[in-house]
């Protein structure tokens, strides 16, 4: 049972570790994208977006030190159910990143995939 508690809580805190990815990522896109004469990151719904982005990486960065925390303690504790926590709420959260990248950088995006793919 270990061997699952494991894969489930590192699929968790790599999750964790690509949405902070993501969001540094758009961030500098923001950063560089001007529209009606500002920068993306100047307006207040993507100063809004970038706020939930960031409450999620923290949530599923806590989950992560939380459980590590607990896996760590001596003896062979049982942290299945946190385990199982980390990785159940690994999903929705990481969808709601990516989903919010893609409407910010929804531009280049559409690019991308209409001229290379």
């Amino acid at each position: 049972m270990n061997i699952l508690n494991s894969g489930r809580f590192s699929m968790g805190s790599a999750g964790s570790g690509m949405i902070k990815k993501l969001i540094e990522m758009t961030a500098e896109y923001a950063g560089s994208r001007k529209q009606f004469g500002k920068n993306l990151s100047e307006f207040g719904m993507i100063q809004e977006k970038f706020a939930v982005m960031a409450q999620n990486a923290f949530v599923m960065e806590s989950m992560a030190y939380l459980t590590a925390g607990m896996m760590d303690r001596p003896g062979v504790p049982d942290c299945s159910l946190e385990a199982a926590m980390v990785k159940v709420l690994l999903l929705p959260l990481y969808c709601g990143v990516t989903n919010t990248v893609t409407n910010t950088t929804n531009q280049i995006t559409f690019y991308l995939s209409h001229t290379h793919g």
